[in-house]
C-alpha cells in the first residue's frame, strides 16, 4: 500500500488509542451500569419499605386517634400524622432526586454540543466512531466532519479520500 515505517508507527499508536478508548468506555459503561442498577434497586427498597410503613401506619392511625381523647395521650395523633406525611414523601423525594441527576445529565450534554459547535477541535467523551477503510484511516465524529489520525481538522483530506476510491 506504499506505507512507509512512519505511518506504520501512526497506524500501530491508532489502534493503541483505540483500544485504549476501548477499554475506557467499557469501563465507564460497567461502571454507570453498576451505578443505575444500585440506584434502582435502592428506589424499590425505599417503595417497599415505604409501602409497608403506609400499611403499617394506616391500620395504627384510628388506634392513635383513638388514644387522642384520653389526657396524656394528645400527642399521639399529631406524631402519627408527622410521621405518615413524612414516609409518605420518601418517594417524591427520592424522585427530586433523580431529576435532578437527569438534569445534570441533560446539561452536561448541552456544554458538550456547544463546545462542540464552537470548536471543531473539541473531543468530547463517548462520541467516536473509528472509520476504517482500505486507504484512508480516519476518525470519524458523527455530525461533525472528519479528523485525521493526528485529530487536526481536515475537509480537503475527505475529499481527496472517498470510499471505494484513492
Amino acid at each position: 500500500l506504499g506505507w512507509g515505517p512512519k505511518d506504520l508507527v501512526t497506524i500501530a499508536g491508532m489502534y493503541a488509542d483505540r483500544s485504549w478508548y476501548n477499554l475506557r468506555k467499557s469501563i465507564r459503561g460497567a461502571f454507570q451500569g453498576l451505578l443505575e442498577l444500585v440506584f434502582q434497586a435502592a428506589a424499590l427498597v425505599i417503595d417497599c419499605l415505604r409501602t409497608f410503613f403506609l400499611i403499617v401506619l394506616s391500620i395504627l392511625g384510628p388506634i392513635a386517634f383513638a388514644f387522642s381523647v384520653y389526657d396524656g395521650f394528645q400527642s399521639t395523633l399529631v406524631t402519627w400524622i408527622t410521621r405518615y406525611i413524612s414516609i409518605y414523601l420518601w418517594l417524591p423525594v427520592a424522585d427530586i432526586f433523580s431529576s435532578v441527576l437527569a438534569k445534570l445529565q441533560a446539561l452536561m450534554i448541552q456544554k458538550d454540543i456547544a463546545e462542540m459547535a464552537a470548536d471543531p477541535n473539541y473531543i468530547p467523551q463517548g462520541t467516536y466512531h473509528f472509520y476504517a477503510h482500505r486507504h484512508c484511516r480516519l476518525f470519524y465524529r458523527t455530525k461533525r466532519g472528519r479528523v485525521d489520525r493526528t485529530g487536526r481538522w481536515h475537509g480537503e483530506l475527505w475529499t481527496k479520500c472517498k470510499p471505494g476510491g484513492n
